[in-house]
This record gives structure tokens, C-alpha cells and sequence, in this order.
């Protein structure tokens, strides 16, 4: 759900430049659409930034142009970050979930390879159930998941 994410999973592509500003419209719209709106995030912003990283470090695959795409990037997890928590109370308990569902979703995503297109459906699968968890299964599902996974499609594009 990271820039990363796009990044990786449009192939490898060098347009970073071009594909950047519609990656983090993207997010920002995803994070609006999965956030629970609540006034707790000061406990939970420092552990999801943490595990934000940390998964941003792993989904770059250990690129040389690290260097170049991650300040932007980082900005970008740092809302990401703030949104994505949900301002929830439970994030110690769901940030376990939350981590290892992030760890499975950058070791799929990088898959350290160029075949992207056979990796790319098992990415949109552990995506999905991203979005899920961090959601922290809440009651309005039914009503987010959809628009979360049809803006998640379109990293994609």
C-alpha cells in the first residue's frame, strides 16, 4: 500500500517521475477511504511508522536507487502512516497481524525478480487482506473494502 508498492508493481518501470503524483493521489484517497476518523493517533503513529519503514526498506528490494526515491517516498508513508492507523486504541493488538501481513505483502511484492506478472495476482491477494487487517475489521467493511481494493486497483495503472 506503500509508494513502493506502485513502484514495484508497475514492473519496474522508469517513468518513477511521472508515476509518482498518481501514486500518492492514490494513497491519500486510500487513506481517506480507510481511516476511522478517531482522536487516538498519538499512541499509534510511532508504531506504524516503525513497521512503515521497515516495510518500505523491504519493498524496495535493495534497489541502488534507493538514494533517489525514498525521501518522497518516506513523506509519503508519513501520511500514510497517520491515516492508515485508523486512530485506533487496539493497535497493539493489531499491529502484530498488521506487521506480519506487511512483511508477506514486501516479500511478494519484490519476489526480488522481474517476472512482476506472475507475482502480481498473489500482490493484489496479500494486498486485500492488507486493507482488511488494517482496517482493524472494522464494522463498516462492508461498506470501505470495496472502495479500498478498487483504489488499490488502480496502482496498476
Amino acid at each position: 500500500m506503500s509508494l513502493f508498492s506502485a513502484y514495484i508493481m508497475t514492473g519496474y518501470k522508469d517513468d518513477i517521475k511521472h508515476t509518482l503524483p498518481s501514486s500518492m493521489l492514490c494513497l491519500f484517497f486510500s487513506a481517506y477511504i480507510m481511516t476511522g476518523y478517531r482522536d487516538d493517533i498519538k499512541h499509534t503513529l510511532p508504531s506504524s511508522m516503525l513497521c512503515l519503514f521497515f516495510s518500505a526498506y523491504i519493498m524496495t528490494g535493495y534497489r541502488d536507487d534507493i538514494k533517489h526515491t525514498l525521501p518522497s517516498s518516506m513523506q509519503c508513508l508519513f501520511f500514510s502512516a497517520y491515516i492508515m492507523t485508523g486512530y485506533r486504541d487496539d493497535i497493539k493488538h493489531t499491529l502484530p497481524s498488521s506487521m506480519q501481513c506487511l512483511f508477506f505483502s514486501a516479500y511478494i511484492m519484490t519476489g526480488y525478480r522481474d517476472d512482476i506478472k506472475h507475482t502480481l495476482p498473489s500482490s493484489m491477494l496479500c494486498l486485500f487482506f492488507s486493507v482488511y487487517i488494517m482496517t482493524g475489521y472494522r464494522d463498516d467493511i462492508k461498506h470501505t473494502l470495496p472502495s479500498s481494493m478498487l483504489c488499490l486497483s488502480f496502482l496498476f495503472i
